[in-house]
């Protein structure tokens, strides 16, 4: 076997599937939870401690001398292969009666597949050495290919292959090239012919039975791993939607529901008198400004929002920033929200909302309307901190408003009246500004009437039910609390660095002074 033509390029495809697998299970949990901050650190954690495991484990095999170090490459590959198909499987099964072990299971998983295939870069690492005068030079050559391969699977998995392909069908494509990669080593090894064809047969037999039962044992993988104990009080998934942004899933309901990385994103429905997605805060724009010409929209989901919005006789232009492409595809689904896609009035850009925010300098907007995810899912901080807020201020003209979901977190009103000067609610929306909210119940009602349906007012004040919904909303005078919040002595400030609503246990370990600027500012 001639070394350094498979070394190589051995360390290159290990490295490119290792850190594909990581992606992959990356995936995998922040699907199962919902997106929870804490997910990243735990895998990386029990990631790197597989990796420190491996590489114990193969120099205890080299100073023992037991094991052929090829074949130990081989059995690493084929091992991983196995437990990365199958893991995955089991996991969302453990999840639909045991959430708690399901996630050891998951941890476990992930720590015991890169120690197989932490294992393969030291032993790599020795198997390349020439002789003892060449040590730096062999393994500075193997380490090379290694992070060509390292760097070039996440870029490729993460960009390219979630993009075009589904999760499981990435999964089982690395789940086979790993045991392609072991079974060719294995036909370059010194064994006799006989064994060859027999490994070949058996692992072409074994992938061949697993692919024809592929969708059987992938079904409803999503849905355990999403509903997990209430998997059995849930329908299949309606419509799947997985790019590279993440994955969005619908289930059937009387208003159908739309998930965004396994978590409630919204429903489809834009009558008032059906409160199922609370689409009673959406009309409350009635109250916010006098006459909200220019309206920003950060973030599509149902379009349920985008709907009521553009059919606000007062809203002429409604411009939507959405990250991820698939919910396009999702309102395409639903006629009367796809109309949107074709008035003139609306404009979609892709592209994250605060960069968009970022590179427009020059818009301004009477109205910046998110209805934002969970306060306590990773990422949320780019939209709720102070920076954010004062980069969304700015883009704001004079009495325009910031309108988004608190989703029940104290600190985000208490951090938006340390940017605006009024800051009021409406349910679990904050509404800030650096003017008084001042449109009485006349003007918020006669606002009301202008939201048009089909040619046709959509509140009918000649149906007792739409003329109570009606009265009740035309009520909702937004009273300013801004002092209250910046009395509150049991709330924080939300900011980039202390991601408050993400680590809210964390929250009194972090100290201003240990902020990356500071830091910084000190060399």
């Amino acid at each position: 076997m001639n070394r350094p033509y498979i070394i190589f390029p051995l360390s290159a495809l290990v490295g490119f599937i290792s850190l594909s697998q990581e992606i992959i299970w990356f995936r995998t949990l922040t699907y199962a939870t919902a997106g929870d901050p804490k997910t990243f650190s735990y895998m990386l954690g029990f990631f790197l401690l597989g990796i420190a495991f491996g590489a114990w484990l193969a120099q205890y095999i080299i100073d023992r001398k037991r094991v052929n170090g090829f074949l130990f490459i081989f059995a690493s590959l084929i091992a991983s292969s196995i437990i990365l198909y199958f893991s995955i499987i089991l996991v969302s099964i453990i999840f639909t009666f045991n959430s708690e072990l399901a996630y050891i299971m998951s941890y476990l998983s992930v720590c015991v597949s890169s120690l197989l295939l932490g294992g393969i870069f030291p032993m790599l690492c020795h198997l390349g050495i020439k002789s003892p005068k060449n040590v730096g030079v062999s393994v500075s050559r193997v380490y090379l290919a290694n992070i060509v391969g390292s760097t070039a699977g996440p870029l490729a998995t993460g960009f390219v292959l979630m993009e075009m392909f589904r999760l499981d069908v990435i999964i089982a494509f690395f789940a086979v090239l790993s045991a392609a990669l072991g079974l060719a080593l294995f036909l370059l090894s010194e064994k006799r012919p006989g064994a060859k064809a027999s490994m070949a047969g058996g692992l072409v037999t074994l992938f061949l039975v697993i692919g024809f039962s592929h969708g059987t044992l992938y079904h409803e993988t999503l849905e355990k791993l999403q509903y997990k104990e209430n998997y059995g009080n849930h329908a299949q998934y309606k419509y799947v939607y997985q790019n590279r942004s993440g994955i969005i899933a619908i289930e059937e309901s009387a208003e159908d529901i739309i998930y965004g990385g396994g978590i409630y994103d919204g429903r489809f429905n834009t009558n008032p008198l059906i409160r199922s997605n609370g689409i009673n805060r959406c009309y409350i724009i009635a109250a916010l400004h006098p006459d909200p010409r220019e309206v920003l929209e950060i973030g599509l989901s149902s379009g349920s929002w985008a709907k009521v919005i553009a059919s606000y006789r007062k809203v002429k232009s409604l411009e939507i920033i959405e990250i991820n492409q698939g919910y396009l595809e999702a309102v395409g689904e639903y006629p009367e929200n796809a109309e949107i896609f074709n008035d003139p009035k609306v404009k979609i850009h892709f592209d994250d909302g605060r960069r968009w925010l970022t590179r427009n300098k020059e818009r301004r907007f009477d109205i910046i309307v998110m209805n934002t995810t969970f306060h306590w899912r990773m990422y949320i901080t780019n939209l709720v901190s102070e920076e954010f807020l004062r980069l969304a201020k700015s883009r704001l003209k004079p009495g325009g408003v910031l309108y988004y979901n608190s989703t029940g977190s104290q600190d985000i009103p208490r951090t938006a009246a340390k940017v605006f000067k009024y800051v009021g609610m409406y349910s679990s929306f904050v509404a800030a500004s650096d003017v008084p909210f001042a449109l009485e119940p006349k003007d918020i009602g006669a606002n009301l009437l202008l939201f048009i349906n089909d040619g046709k007012p959509v509140f009918d004040l000649s149906q007792p039910q739409y003329r109570k919904v009606f009265n009740e909303l035309a009520q909702n005078v937004i009273e300013d609390k801004a002092a209250d919040y910046r009395a509150e002595s049991d709330t924080r400030i939300i900011t980039d660095d202390n991601m408050v609503t993400e680590f809210t246990s964390a929250i009194d370990i972090y100290k201003p002074k240990w902020s990356w600027l500071n830091l910084f500012r000190r060399r």
